[in-house]
This record gives structure tokens, sequence and C-alpha cells, in this order.
């Protein structure tokens, strides 16, 4: 399997120096939508081509827009073929009931991050906590099963024109991996 990351030039200067970096609490203390990982866009059934939905996103989403003919690009990896991902196209049921099983404690890990500074607000403003519900439900498989959890993948929509100043849409239009264990990337291009 392939996978294609859209980043900004510096670091993609970065991972090229010393590979890619996993964060354990994720951006400043939250998870993203599929949890804490590298994110990849894939082939899928509704994808726009991997490779160019991480062009686009890296054009709009990773260029420094403070600095003047800032860059942005695409580190193409390939994965082990032993490597196990949860398809939450597959366990999104499963995974809402476990949000709601769990809603008090959920709520109390959110509360704690409202008043911290250091913490990236992005998810907390868009009040979305896929990445806390996920990144715990995860931890409760892996425990029942004995077996980790190399990846999470998801149909997604990434938002491709800014211009319109509204949510286009809830279509996918990509394929995403969220890469848990840096272990089974076996090769990176750059």
């Amino acid at each position: 399997m392939k996978g294609y990351h859209g980043t900004s030039y510096e670091n993609y200067e970065k991972i090229q120096r010393d590979g890619f970096q996993l964060h354990p609490a994720g951006r400043k203390g939250l998870p993203s939508d599929l949890g804490v990982g590298i994110y990849f866009y894939i082939e899928g059934p509704y994808a726009i081509a991997p490779e160019k939905m991480a062009k686009k996103y890296a054009g709009i989403f990773k260029k420094n827009d403070h600095v003047r003919d800032s860059k942005s690009t695409v580190v193409k990896v390939e994965f082990d073929a032993g490597i196990r991902v949860l398809d939450l196209d597959e366990e999104a049921v499963k995974v809402d009931q476990f949000r709601i099983s769990n809603d008090v404690g959920i709520k109390n890990f959110i509360n704690r991050f409202r008043h911290d500074k250091s913490v990236n607000k992005g998810a907390l403003n868009r009040g979305n906590f896929d990445g806390i519900v996920l990144n715990n439900y995860l931890k409760n498989v892996e425990r029942k099963s004995g077996k980790t959890i190399d990846a999470v993948k998801k149909d997604t929509y990434t938002a491709l024109l800014r211009k319109w100043g509204y949510k286009q849409s809830n279509f996918f239009n990509g394929t995403e991996i969220c890469i848990r264990n840096l272990d089974r990337i076996t090769k990176i291009s750059y």
C-alpha cells in the first residue's frame, strides 16, 4: 500500500533529515480526527488520486501564508504488507456506541483542555472530538484483543476550495490513513 503526505516545505526538510516523528500527545495535546499519528492519502473507492489530494491539501493548509513564496510538497511512502488497519467505515457503529457509553469520561477529558492556553484550540472550536473518542476506543480494542492497531483508515472529505467561505460538502473525496506505528512504513520517497 502507498500513501501520500502533504506538508510544508519546512516539514518536508525535517522529514528528510529526521524521518517522521510521532508526537504521542497529538498536536499540542489534542488528537486530530483519526487519532494520534501521521496522516496520508491512499487509494480508495471514492477518492481523487491520493497524490493529487496530498498536493492540494498541502497547497491549501500547509503553505505558510506569512512567508513570501512559501512552498508545500508531498512525501510518498510504502507500508508493510502486514499492517493492522482499523477501517472506521466498517467500525463506525461500534465507535459511536463506545462514545455514548463513555460520554461522561470523554467530556471530563475534553474539559481539561478548555482552559489550557498551550493547547491548539482547533478541535475545541470545531467541537470535533472524534480523535479523543477514537484514541480511547483503540486502547479498549487493543486491551481486549491483545493486538496493536497500526493504523486507522476512513473515507473522508477535505475542503479543496476555500474560496467559497462555507463547508462545501460531506461527500467523500479521499481516503485517509493515520499511521500510529511508524515501524510499518517501509519506504519513504522524496
